[in-house]
């Protein structure tokens, strides 16, 4: 019992032990066209802005230490000095970048770290995180990637020409985007777009629900082992969706030239389509077809259209409206 209470008594004080005073401040910084960060356990904000300046917030101890300058043409904000030993205090510990430069790229990594970029353009942006959620405002450039390990990722009102996104634990969230390519991938998590516009959409969980509204593809082509995907109130000319465990709910708002859909366990239903548009092909090993036409077993095939609507599944209802 005594080595039990030592122990907690120890581990008390280590905890406030860390409590240390706060360095705060704020640092003019010269002209600079690129971004690099670097850090471990401290929050980040990169936001356009009328001046150019670097705003710090962090604990003053001897376990981590901060580096931050502007050399050839880039701004620096390196974490040197990192605790190397599990600590039960996590300082509260912050920098915010104000620029009104537009940015060659920003390289950004970090291991416990809530990452937040509004109003700023960057052709090329490269975040890469452990720990932390990422956010992005009113921003755009040419290229995105982000990728974290436990995380989520939200774009809100942003341009890229290419956006890939990567999360092995956490949801994915695309609002008000514009792009030509959008390639989302998760582990665990939610994949959501909305109000978004793109050339080509490629989306695959491992685990989790999908949900497209409001979006215009000219491609579409979205996969998961075990989630549900529904698409709603969207246009597409190409249309493929894969579900290994999983339900698919289809409502467009336009005929797409091609719709291909299959799935392993689920059911599949399509709404507000005109069907005589379409050659349509259905099969089923389990589950039933019920379309405007009848209801079938098995297989289905209607219509000598110039478009075509191909549908598999193993065991599940296949539903035409």
């Amino acid at each position: 019992m005594k080595k039990i209470i030592m122990i907690s008594l120890i581990a008390i004080i280590a905890i406030i032990g860390n409590s240390s005073k706060m360095i705060t401040g704020e640092l003019n910084l010269e002209k600079f066209e690129k971004i690099r960060v670097d850090l471990g356990i401290a929050d980040l904000e990169i936001i356009g802005s009328n001046n150019n300046k670097l705003f710090y917030s962090y604990e003053d101890n001897d376990k981590i230490e901060y580096d931050y300058y502007v050399s050839n043409n880039k701004f620096n904000l390196i974490e040197s000095k990192r605790a190397q030993f599990f600590n039960f205090y996590t300082p509260k510990n912050e920098f915010i970048i104000n620029t009104y430069y537009d940015q060659e790229y920003m390289d950004i990594k970090g291991a416990t770290s809530d990452i937040t970029i509004k109003n700023i353009y960057s052709y090329k942006t490269d975040i890469d995180t452990s720990t932390g959620d990422i956010e992005i405002y009113d921003s755009d450039g040419e290229y995105i990637k982000i990728k974290t390990s436990t995380g989520d990722q939200e774009l809100y009102e942003t341009t890229y020409k290419e956006i890939e996104l990567k999360s092995s634990t956490g949801d994915i969230e695309i609002e008000r985007t514009n792009s030509e390519i959008i390639d989302l991938e998760s582990s665990t998590g939610e994949q959501e777009i909305s109000n978004t516009k793109t050339k080509k959409l490629y989306t695959k969980t491992t685990t989790g629900d999908q949900e497209i509204e409001n979006t215009q593809a000219d491609i579409m082509n979205l996969r998961t082992s075990i989630g549900e995907i529904t698409v709603k109130n969207s246009n597409t000319n190409k249309l493929k969706i894969n579900a290994t465990t999983g339900s698919i709910y289809i409502n467009l708002n336009n005929n797409p030239e091609t719709i291909e859909l299959s799935t392993t366990i689920g059911e599949i239903m399509i709404n507000n389509l005109d069907l005589n548009q379409y050659k349509i092909r259905i099969n089923t090993s389990i589950g039933d077809i019920k379309t405007p036409y009848g209801n079938f077993e098995k297989q289905f095939e209607y219509g000598n259209g110039q478009k075509t609507i191909e549908i598999r599944t193993t065991t599940g209802d296949i539903i035409l409206k």
